[in-house]
C-alpha cells in the first residue's frame, strides 16, 4: 500500500514521529494538495512546539511572498514574533520583495523592534540609503519618524553620516521631520555631515530656514560649533559653505569653554595644520585673525600654529598682514619665544627672516613703539 493510500490519522500519526519534522513536514506538504491542507495545521503545531527561529522566520518570508496574509495572520496571532529574533525586520527588509515587506506590515509585524544599538528598521533602512523600505515602514509599519537610537541618533543623522544625499533630501521633505536635536550637546544631522565630509549634504542641510547652524556638541570632550569642526577636520569646501551662511557665528558663544581646537574656524585650522582651510578663511576680509580666546592660554592662531609647528600656516598667517606677532598669549610668550620653546628652528628662522623682521621679538616683551 502506498503512503498517499494510507488514512488521514495514520498519515497524521507517522508525521508525527518524524525525526527531523519541520523539514520532512515541508517536504510532504509540497507532495500534493492532499498531503498540503492535512499536513499544515500539524506543521504549524510543530513550528510552535519547536520555536524555531530559522523556520519561524521562514514561515513569515514564504507566506508574506506567496501574498498568504490568512497564514501571515495566523502565525503573529499565534505568537511567531517571540521567536523569531528582534532584527526579523532588519534582516529581511533586504532580500524581501517590496509587496512582500509591505503584506508583512499591513499583517502587523512589529516594525519597532531594535537591536543591540537601539537601531530599529527604520534607523537600518536610512542607513543603507534605501528610500523604497523608508516609505513602506512609514506607511504601513506605524513606525516613529524621529526615533533615537542608544547614541542618539535618528534617522535622519545617520543617511546624512554616510552622505546618502536622496535619502536626506527624501526624509527632509517629510511632514515632522527634526532637524535640530531636542537635546542640548547631542549630535545633529548637520554635525554628521561635516564628521563625514559630505558637502552635498551640508549644502542640503543648510537650505533649510529652520536649522541651528551653531548648535554645538561635544567633540573631544570640549564643546565646539559645526564650523569649528569643519575647520578642525580639513573640510575646506564646507567650512567655505558655513562662512558663507549668514547665520553662522564666526565665533561660538562656548568658546570661552574651550581648548585651543573650539575657539574659532582659524584656531581650529591653525592648530591642525589645514593649510587650504587656513587659506580660505583667510579670505574672509572681516575675520579677527588675532582673536585671543578666554580659556586658560589665551593662544592666538599664530601662537597655536607656530606650538604645532605648522610652518606653512604659520607663512600664511605672517602674509596675510594681520596678524600681530608681538601678542603674548597669558603665559607671556610671544611667537618668537613659542617657536624657541618647541624647538621650531626653521619658524624661528623665518620669524627672524628680513621678509618676516616685523615679527622678531626674542625676549617675548615685543617691540612695538608707543
Amino acid at each position: 500500500m502506498s503512503f498517499l493510500a494510507l488514512p488521514n490519522e495514520i498519515i497524521l500519526q507517522i508525521c508525527g514521529q518524524l525525526e527531523k519534522p519541520l523539514p520532512a513536514l515541508n517536504s510532504l506538504l509540497r507532495t500534493n494538495i492532499r498531503l498540503a491542507n492535512l499536513i499544515i495545521p500539524t506543521l504549524l503545531d510543530t513550528l510552535f512546539q519547536l520555536r524555531s527561529r530559522k523556520f519561524g522566520r521562514r514561515a513569515l518570508c514564504y507566506s508574506a511572498e506567496r501574498a498568504d496574509a490568512s497564514m501571515l495572520l495566523t502565525l503573529l496571532a499565534r505568537g511567531v514574533e517571540e521567536f523569531i529574533g528582534d532584527k526579523f525586520i532588519h534582516d529581511k527588509m533586504q532580500v524581501l520583495s517590496p509587496p512582500a515587506l509591505r503584506l508583512l506590515l499591513e499583517c502587523g509585524v512589529n516594525a519597532e523592534r531594535s537591536d543591540k544599538q537601539g537601531r530599529r528598521p527604520l534607523h537600518a533602512a536610512a542607513l543603507r540609503g534605501d528610500e523604497c523600505t523608508i516609505w513602506a515602514l512609514l506607511q504601513f509599519g506605524r513606525v516613529e519618524l524621529n526615533s533615537l537610537d542608544k547614541m542618539r541618533d535618528t534617522p535622519l543623522s545617520l543617511a546624512a553620516s554616510v552622505g546618502h544625499f536622496s535619502t536626506v533630501e527624501y526624509l527632509l521633505s517629510l511632514p515632522g521631520i527634526r532637524i535640530n536635536p531636542t537635546e542640548p550637546g547631542r549630535v545633529s544631522p548637520l554635525w554628521q555631515a561635516i564628521s563625514g565630509g559630505h558637502e552635498e549634504v551640508v549644502r542640503l542641510l543648510l537650505a533649510q530656514p529652520s536649522l541651528q547652524t551653531n548648535r554645538w556638541c561635544f567633540f573631544q570632550a570640549q564643546p565646539q560649533s559645526p564650523v569649528c569642526m569643519a575647520a578642525f577636520s580639513g573640510h575646506t569646501g564646507i567650512v567655505g559653505l558655513l562662512l558663507d551662511d549668514e547665520r553662522v557665528e564666526y565665533v561660538s558663544s562656548h568658546a570661552r569653554w574651550a581648548e585651543w581646537e573650539c575657539a574659532s574656524p582659524l584656531h581650529a585650522a591653525a592648530g591642525a595644520g589645514h593649510v587650504e582651510t587656513v587659506k580660505v578663511i583667510l579670505a574672509r576680509k572681516n575675520i579677527d585673525v588675532n582673536l585671543c580666546p578666554q580659556n586658560p592660554r589665551c593662544d592666538t592662531a599664530l601662537h597655536l600654529a607656530i606650538a604645532m609647528g605648522h610652518e606653512e600656516v604659520v607663512r600664511l598667517l605672517l602674509e596675510d598682514g594681520r596678524a600681530y606677532v608681538h601678542q603674548k598669549n597669558s603665559l607671556g610668550m610671544s611667537a618668537f619665544a613659542i617657536a624657541a620653546a618647541a624647538g621650531h628652528t626653521s619658524i624661528m628662522k623665518m620669524l627672524v627672516s628680513e621678509n618676516y623682521q616685523r615679527a622678531l621679538d626674542i625676549d617675548g616683551l615685543g617691540n612695538r613703539e608707543y
